[in-house]
């Protein structure tokens, strides 16, 4: 079984999209080797995300939204590198345009030991086009599992697996 969460702080704004922009990129954890961007620089991630939301008036409230995947190391024993690479890849494309939108995000594959692998995708929330806010519902977050359990398959690696009432 594989972990997938999702998560958004209201109230740690733009100090909190700086935070966790550097938490996913920082040395140790992840190499330039295993960091992917969409619609973004890498140079100039945190500036260009903050310039998305500066020109549509978008500064307050909700900045990101953070995206985890981790694999089971026993079920998923034999992945690799190169495979959470690039299942992260294709996952930040998807979470990048999700419904036809164009949101801004930065994938990285962290490799550290005693830690199994697993990528963070932070994604800028505001569309860079319209400017529209992405506030993910219910239905937004089964639709993100069923599309990450696609792209784990076609990778190689373990399905997510929920129990409870929230089971698809």
């Amino acid at each position: 079984m594989s972990i997938f969460r999702i998560e958004s702080e209201p109230s740690l704004g733009i100090e909190g999209l700086a935070y966790k922009l550097a938490y996913i990129i920082r040395p140790g954890a992840s190499s330039l080797k295993t960091i992917y961007t969409v619609n973004v620089s890498f140079d100039a991630v945190f500036e260009e995300m903050v310039r998305v939301k500066e020109i549509h008036s978008q500064l307050r409230g909700k900045c990101y939204i953070h995206y985890e995947f981790r694999i089971n190391e026993k079920l998923d024993e034999g992945i690799g590198l190169d495979d959470i690479y690039r299942m992260g890849v294709a996952v930040a494309k998807y979470v990048a345009h999700y419904n036809e939108h164009f949101y801004q995000a930065v994938m990285s594959v962290h490799n550290e030991p005693g830690i199994p692998l697993h990528f963070h995708i932070i994604a800028n929330n505001i569309d860079m086009v319209t400017g529209k806010r992405f506030s993910p519902d219910l239905c937004d977050i089964f639709a993100m599992r069923r599309a990450t359990d696609r792209i784990a398959q076609e990778n190689g690696i373990s399905i997510i697996q929920q129990k409870g009432k929230w089971q698809r």
